[in-house]
């Protein structure tokens, strides 16, 4: 769905939330779509410890979930908002661009 939009890129997927938290230092995404549920590292946990070693990162939250307990989670956890999975195709991209005008700079890696 995201590939449609010219001013995203995809840099990558991940099959669990461990894929995730590994690929950051490779992958260097400014933005990621974060599944809550995944195997091995839920995407609470995920986001969590990628918000602690990568704050300027926006990570949108993506669930079939519609209970406020996971999305609380979610977001507590440093998620920027949580889409379901039902209107993701209305609000995705938006709130993926409004995480990113809204983000901290990137720290320099030099």
């Amino acid at each position: 769905m995201l590939d449609s939009y010219a001013d995203i890129e995809i840099v990558g997927e991940a099959e669990n939330g461990e894929e995730v938290v590994h690929s950051m230092p490779y992958l260097c995404p400014s933005a990621i779509v974060m599944d809550i549920n995944m195997p091995k590292l839920n995407g609470i946990e995920a986001t969590r410890t990628i918000k602690a070693h990568y704050p300027h990162v926006v990570i949108v939250g993506l669930s079939v979930h519609a209970d406020s307990f996971y999305q609380a989670a979610m977001v507590a956890a440093g998620a920027k908002s949580v889409v379901s999975k039902g209107m993701a195709g209305l609000f995705l991209y938006r709130e993926i661009k409004a995480g990113i005008e809204n983000s901290p700079p990137v720290p320099n890696a030099a």
